[in-house]
């Protein structure tokens, strides 16, 4: 027996009903949605500019600061502009190369009768790959090495 399902006219107009109430309620707020969106996109924006702002503040003065430094130690305008680009030169000293550089990831010592020679790593690559090797003798930059 298959039973028959009745639809009355009265259910399709409310059902009809409902949803065009639906529809005017959500056109009446949908301008205040809108406007809660932007300022949200807004505010979120502008939070975001300024912590750049701050960054770039923080960071222009880090590197003033860092400059009045170099200056004061080294004393020569020449020799704080190379630090300063991270140069390397030969006859560099290990606190200018520490000073252009940083610390060194990784140092090998050799001792040899006449001379100790330190290979100073940085940028590592890979299990003992490095983009840039010094080599030190005495205290000065002899010579490197870099890849890429």
């Amino acid at each position: 027996m298959t039973r028959r399902r009745s639809t009355s006219p009265g259910g399709a107009i409310a059902a009809i009903l409902i949803l065009v109430l639906l529809i005017a309620a959500l056109i009446k707020i949908l301008p205040y949605l809108l406007v809660g969106a932007v300022v949200a996109i807004v505010a979120v924006y502008g939070i975001k500019s300024l912590r750049e702002s701050k960054a770039r503040r923080t960071t222009i003065a880090s590197m003033e600061s860092r400059k009045n430094a170099l200056q004061m130690k080294y004393a020569d305008p020449e020799i704080v502009e190379r630090l300063l680009r991270g140069s390397v030169w030969i006859g560099q000293t290990v606190e200018q190369v520490q000073d252009a550089l940083g610390a060194p990831a990784a140092v090998d010592r050799k001792c040899s009768k006449e001379v100790t020679r330190e290979i100073w790593k940085y940028g590592r690559l890979g299990r003992n790959q490095y983009a840039v090797r010094l080599t030190i003798e005495r205290g000065q930059v002899v010579g490197w090495d870099s890849k890429g």
